[in-house]
């Protein structure tokens, strides 16, 4: 009802969707595949660097999630 009244059109809203610049998504896929080897000093070198730009990384079992900070 407040969503009409008000016209917030609340029932449309989705959020809006994040682009990933390729050259942190490459950096990602670098991580990973250093955390696979068990390269546990690249692979933190990797996140810096992930950092640096102004991104984070978050490990799951599926793989990996990149968001901005």
């Amino acid at each position: 009802v407040m969503d009409r009244c008000f016209g917030l059109q609340l029932a449309q809203w989705a959020p809006k969707a994040e682009s990933i610049p390729a050259a942190v998504e490459v950096l990602a896929q670098q991580r990973m595949e250093a955390r696979k080897a068990r390269n546990w000093a690249e692979s933190d070198r990797l996140r810096d660097a992930i950092a640096s730009m102004g991104y984070t990384i978050e490990d799951s079992p599926d793989g990996y999630r990149l968001s901005s900070k």
